[in-house]
């Protein structure tokens, strides 16, 4: 039986790179343009999940726009974001410059040290030191990596993080 993969991404062009990628594997994509879709998606197909232990997961761009999302949505416990940073030239309403600060929640960033779309020193640590969130509930992970850090790597970090602040996945209903 094909494990089920939910994407949120209003690029078809993503959308499709993300089919030839799982196309050799037993995965059904489902794809839907955004984040209140994905939600209400995932409630319709597995209304066992526990709302009340979700994370954002955003990788480059989408880990650019984690600051608002951070901010404004008040469902996610923690913010995973990979391969991101501050951006400029966005106007001051969406402005991660703006944003960030009013994160409170935990927030897990993993990037490459040589990342060329944002370096450590101008994108990276000032995004890092922006975030509202208690510095113990922060992390920022380097790897030896250009833009998008070894995947291997990225999953390990990312699911002791979750594991630390949304708890180990268990099997069954909630609360069982």
């Amino acid at each position: 039986m094909p494990k089920t993969l939910l994407l949120a991404d209003d690029s078809v062009t993503i959308q499709k790179v993300v089919g030839i990628v799982f196309a050799t594997e037993d995965y059904r994509i489902t794809a839907v343009e955004n984040g209140e879709d994905a939600l209400r998606k995932a409630r319709e197909s597995r209304p066992d999940i526990d709302r009340s232990r979700l994370a954002f997961y955003g990788l480059s761009m989408g880990a650019n726009y984690g600051a608002l999302v951070g901010a404004v949505e008040g469902r996610f416990r923690t913010l995973v974001l990979v391969s991101g940073g501050m951006s400029e030239g966005r106007p001051p309403e969406v402005s991660t410059l703006n944003f960030a600060p009013r994160v409170r929640v935990p927030v897990l960033m993993e990037n490459g040290r040589h990342d060329f779309n944002f370096p450590l020193e101008e994108s990276q640590r000032p995004l890092f030191r922006l975030f509202g969130t208690p510095e113990a509930d922060k992390k920022h992970v380097l790897f030896e990596s250009g833009h998008v850090p070894p995947f291997p790597d990225v999953v390990r970090e990312t699911l002791d993080w979750l594991d630390r602040y949304l708890g180990p996945v268990t099997t069954g209903p909630p609360g069982s």
